[in-house]
């Protein structure tokens, strides 16, 4: 696998470097680190960057190639991502004091994301080792399997926690206790169902790979599906969170859903945003 992080030099950069260098050793993928400044600020930029570099290199034992360039972050950071073929960017989380509803829609994270349509992993967790832990949220669909395909991918290590939060149907209309515990069985027949079948696909992955099949815990909550994800966040101490995105081929924005833009405006941990892009055959 290709894994490309993009530094700006900041706090929040850096943090997206070590942490890039962690996935790489994980997943045993190659590496690449692009800066974008001004024309002028590349010699220093260099300097700062080798220095991040031999740090990350020292107690990781990996090599990367750095690209330092002059131009637009946006539109250098795309290409080179699209014209290397990387599978995952890793970027920095944007910094607190800016964080609102629907600040990361206008960071380079979120322009980056939306030209892509590939998994971004934005750094916020301080990084100490691999990811143990990982929380994802799921809704019975087929994209919440490329969600899981995707953790494994890039958490290879991390025991993965599967969340659905549901709401009740109706709930207000107070239909009574009794239909609302029926309606929370079926749902987790469904769920357990889906389940299975995922864990057995991981187990031939595995087997496959020669690794052994990670630990899976499955929940099912009512309740608002951010909240849910942040308090599993909390509950779990999870490093990770990972949420899907609703794309279509051939359509360079990416829809951000209201689950993931709840996220990733002010991450609780390190944050993977999967695109689910229909496949050809599937388009209506």
């Amino acid at each position: 696998m290709r894994i490309l992080a993009a530094s700006d030099l900041s706090a929040q950069s850096s943090r997206a470097l070590q942490r890039a260098f962690q996935v790489a050793a994980d997943s045993h993928s190659q590496l690449k680190i692009i800066h974008v400044g001004d024309a002028g600020d590349l010699e220093l930029a260099r300097t700062q960057l080798a220095a991040e570099m031999e740090r990350n290199r020292a107690w990781s034992g990996l090599e990367a190639s750095v690209e330092v360039v002059a131009g637009d972050p946006k539109a250098e950071v795309a290409g080179l991502a699209e014209g290397w073929g990387a599978d995952l960017v890793v970027m920095g989380a944007h910094h607190p004091e800016r964080r609102k509803p629907g600040s990361f829609a206008h960071t380079l994270a979120g322009d980056t994301l939306q030209c892509l349509g590939r998994p971004l992993l934005l750094a916020e967790a301080p990084v100490d080792g691999s990811h143990g832990t990982a929380v994802i949220g799921v809704d019975f669909s087929i994209f919440s399997r490329t969600a899981i395909r995707a953790t494994a991918r890039f958490a290879p290590r991390a025991m993965l926690h599967l969340v659905h939060a549901y709401h009740v149907p109706f709930q207000s209309w107070m239909l009574g206790k009794g239909y609302a515990e029926d309606f929370a069985y079926g749902e987790r027949l469904e769920f357990d169902a889906f389940i299975a079948e995922e864990m057995a696909a991981q187990r031939e992955r595995a087997i496959a790979a020669g690794i052994p099949v990670g630990t899976i815990q499955t929940h099912v909550r009512a309740g608002d599906a951010a909240e849910t994800l942040r308090a599993m966040v909390q509950e779990t101490k999870a490093t990770l969170a990972v949420v899907g995105t609703h794309g279509r081929t051939g359509i360079a924005k990416l829809l951000l859903g209201s689950v993931a833009s709840d996220l990733v405006d002010d991450p609780p941990c390190d944050i993977l945003v999967v695109p689910m892009v229909i496949p050809p055959n599937k388009r209506p």
